[in-house]
């Protein structure tokens, strides 16, 4: 091949040596959907900053989730904070249940979720207050395709000023009312029956649905077969500790999830420091 001088020398459309002296301009530059994937963050920064031919490539180093945003990232009373669905959330005794459910207790709950904020480089601070006149679902345990809503004061906890909660099954009984049906000669019906359910994802969807600046997470139920029942499911499991074990995944798959979100939200951001 001859090398032969040209008459013209097209100006590339990726940053030159010179654009890239404003490098803080260009690392804040990214849309915010590509704050949920640090890893396009960090090779984007690696070929913006090499295609100069340069010979070296800067060091970059990756904050993610550290810090509320100072720019976009104001917390307003109004957020509406989606619910993030990881496990079926129901469970039930009796006739209608095929196999035991194991729930999750409110302290495991807490531990589980402070773990997984801080994994998230969050921090999740315990019962920092009362949300005084929530919307919470109001349930008749006698008529469990009948929800309404009610009033109570919720205890809460917070992170980067959103409240925080978990619905737990104590929560959803504590949560349901008896009826009476009256009979059209006045006699009172007392329903009995030995079946009896909980549906922790169903009354979180209604506090997520009814409250501002609430994150709601809740029990996402596994369950434990003893024996060759021949039950086929990815939440059955043959140990209660196994079903644990799932259970906590799957909760943190939640609070990844709200990570994702607020990422997304700009509510944190993922900082690039160059060096």
């Amino acid at each position: 091949m001859k090398i032969e001088p040209i008459d013209y020398l097209c100006k590339p459309n990726y940053p030159d040596k010179y654009s890239n002296e404003s490098r803080q301009a260009l690392s804040s530059s990214f849309p915010k959907r590509w704050l949920k994937t640090p890893l396009v963050l960090s090779l984007s920064a690696i070929i913006a900053l090499g295609a100069n031919g340069c010979n070296s490539v800067p060091t970059i180093t990756l904050e993610c989730g550290c810090e509320p945003s100072l720019t976009a990232g104001i917390i307003t009373n109004d957020l509406i904070v989606p619910l993030f669905i990881h496990g079926e959330g129901t469970g039930g005794i009796g006739c209608i249940s095929i196999a035991a459910p194991v729930f999750m207790s409110e302290e495991d709950a807490y531990a589980i979720l402070a773990s997984a904020f801080e994994d998230a480089g969050l921090t999740l601070f315990k019962n920092t207050g009362i949300l005084e006149d929530a919307t919470v679902p109001l349930i008749y345990d006698s008529y469990p395709e009948r929800w309404e809503t009610q009033h109570a004061d919720l205890y809460v906890h917070e992170a980067i000023g959103i409240s925080v909660t978990f619905v737990s099954q104590r929560d959803v009984s504590r949560w349901e009312r008896s009826i009476q049906d009256i009979d059209a000669d006045g006699s009172i019906i007392i329903n009995v029956s030995s079946a009896k359910s909980w549906d922790m994802k169903r009354a979180a969807e209604v506090l997520a649905k009814n409250n501002t600046s609430l994150v709601v997470f809740y029990d996402p139920v596994s369950y434990v077969v003893y024996g060759d029942s021949g039950i086929q499911s990815k939440e059955i499991f043959s140990s209660v500790q196994d079903a644990r074990k799932a259970s906590e995944a799957l909760l943190r798959q939640q609070v990844i999830d709200f990570s994702e979100w607020l990422q997304s939200e700009g509510l944190i951001q993922c900082t690039i420091h160059f060096t």
